[in-house]
């Protein structure tokens, strides 16, 4: 993938990352955990590509949790 794309995902994937907790926070918990755990997502090619593996590992625990809890809240 291209270095450009990569750190546009990196820039979509933060930005995400703040509206998503903004989301959670106010709005609703369901769409939060999905906006969130999509901003994870969006940092893992940038991460992996540039070998920051704190931020991939970081990235995946979150995503891991978000994920559970997205997955509880949908089959309440």
């Amino acid at each position: 993938m291209h270095k450009q794309a990569l750190t546009n995902l990196r820039y979509v994937g933060n930005a995400l990352v703040i509206i998503g907790y903004f989301v959670l926070l106010y709005i609703s918990m369901i769409w939060g955990l999905a906006v969130c755990l999509t901003a994870n997502i969006l940092l893992f090619p940038w991460a992996i590509k540039g070998k920051y593996w704190d931020v991939v590992i970081i990235a995946a625990f979150f995503s891991v949790l978000n994920g559970a809890k997205l997955i509880m809240e949908l089959y309440k």
